[in-house]
């Protein structure tokens, strides 16, 4: 009785605030999401948005998501474009239907990371319930999804995020940083905005998904959830053959975490990581960076459209920020890559410096073909390194893996070994040289 109320006074004040102006609803194109507000520009998209989001969150999952005795709203109030967004969100039963509610304020300024975290949230607690509601139907709570767990989806979701968290865990594990399994298990609730904790929910579930019974595993974990009982790491320890304690769970977590390191320094920014990562750092979204709220800018922005706002009086700092931490990214790389990171900062340069719009275009042109060059080289590199994987399982390239495949660190071994032939024959054997360090939260 008490939450029907409470989502009672809540729709009734958001009713309120868009009571000025017409309302229009859009469902989502599998009907699963309705869509609120003021703006069909800004409600069409973002419907197409939350099927592809959940979408692809059922692939990653290997569940079909249950949306019988559930309705899920999302109410966008279009605001002041002056203000920064905000995002809230209530769940609750009214009249034995699981009512969710995500409120989007001022899409235009809003962190749409921030609101992938929430989605991602009110999705698994509504699968939650859903699960207990089928064998308890008289069900009207269950524990919520830890943050962890649907956080670190939500980033598995989106490449770019992923790539980041990455590098923000591997600059924590070399200071020493990272915290045990046993300890992650335990984050019911994660600090507001970019964390380590974020970064290293992202690694927990990537790591949770690259189980060969991932599948088995996830319908568990909701099953247990629905049945009231907490996701604890002595419980997840249990999905681990031959796991029988959390100190064993910690120490394969540990490994886990120093292949990765391994993987990302030794074959660092001539992977398709680094690609991904470069790619992460020419999309810019409103909000970073010094770029004030009321310029009117789509959620993300691409290098393209800033030569149009060269004019703007923070676009100077941007530019130097934006270069500095193109180059950090890309670390000792490749000379595909630094030719690529090179070629950004030259446009970032003068773009800084108001050149003629002619020649800015030019010089993104030549940053452009750089970036799809090195794509081309590691695209072909990979195509090496996975005919040898095909070869060490004993199948034809292109044939689906059925041995047990190479593991990164052996992938990792190859790609080395090509890097020093490569140096070799160009006569530029210098590895290490050029390595930059990078500490700390990087995009904090």
């Amino acid at each position: 009785m008490k939450t029907s109320f409470f989502l009672a006074l809540l729709f009734a004040g958001l009713a309120t605030a868009l009571s000025a102006q017409t309302i229009k609803t859009v469902h989502s194109p599998s009907r699963r999401f309705v869509i609120v507000g003021t703006n069909t520009t800004q409600l069409i998209p973002i419907s197409r948005w939350s099927d592809e989001v959940a979408e692809k969150a059922e692939r990653i999952l290997r569940i079909k998501m249950d949306f019988r005795e559930r309705e899920f709203r999302i109410v966008v109030d279009a605001g002041d474009r002056y203000q920064s967004g905000r995002v809230q969100h209530i769940a609750g039963f009214s009249k034995g239907i699981f009512v969710q509610k995500l409120l989007i304020e001022n899409p235009e300024a809003i962190d749409w990371e921030e609101v992938l975290e929430v989605f991602c949230s009110l999705l698994l607690d509504g699968q939650t319930v859903a699960q207990a509601k089928s064998s308890r139907p008289e069900v009207r709570r269950v524990p919520a999804v830890p943050a962890w767990f649907s956080t670190g989806l939500a980033h598995n979701l989106d490449p770019a995020l992923k790539s980041r968290d990455r590098r923000i865990v591997m600059n924590w594990g070399r200071a020493g940083a990272l915290p045990p399994f046993s300890s992650v298990v335990k984050w019911h609730v994660l600090p507001d905005g970019r964390s380590m904790e974020k970064a290293i929910s992202t690694a927990a579930v990537e790591w949770l998904l690259s189980l060969p019974d991932s599948a088995k595993c996830i319908e568990m974990l909701f099953s247990r959830l629905a049945s009231g009982d907490a996701v604890s790491a002595e419980w997840i320890a249990t999905l681990f053959p031959d796991c029988r304690t959390v100190e064993v769970l910690d120490g394969i977590w540990q490994a886990r975490l120093d292949g990765e390191r391994l993987v990302i320094a030794d074959t660092g920014a001539s992977s398709a990581l680094a690609v991904e990562m470069l790619k992460d750092q020419l999309a810019i979204r409103a909000l970073e960076l010094g770029i004030p709220v009321d310029t009117n800018m789509s959620m993300v922005i691409e290098m393209k459209d800033l030569v149009a706002m060269k004019e703007k009086d923070w676009l100077p700092a941007f530019c130097v920020t934006k270069a500095t931490q193109i180059r950090l990214s890309a670390g000792a790389g490749s000379p595909e890559l630094l030719d690529a990171v090179e070629k950004y900062c030259v446009f970032l340069e003068a773009l800084k410096n108001r050149r003629h719009d002619a020649k800015l275009l030019a010089l993104l042109a030549e940053a452009d073909a750089a970036r799809q060059r090195l794509e081309t080289v590691v695209m072909d590199r990979k195509k090496y390194v996975d005919e040898i994987e095909a070869r060490h399982e004993g199948r034809e390239p292109g044939v689906k893996a059925g041995k047990v495949p190479l593991d990164e660190l052996e992938r990792s071994e190859i790609q080395r070994y090509i890097d020093r032939v490569e140096k070799q024959v160009s006569g530029a054997d210098n590895t290490g040289a050029n390595r930059i360090p990078v500490g700390g939260l990087e995009d904090k």
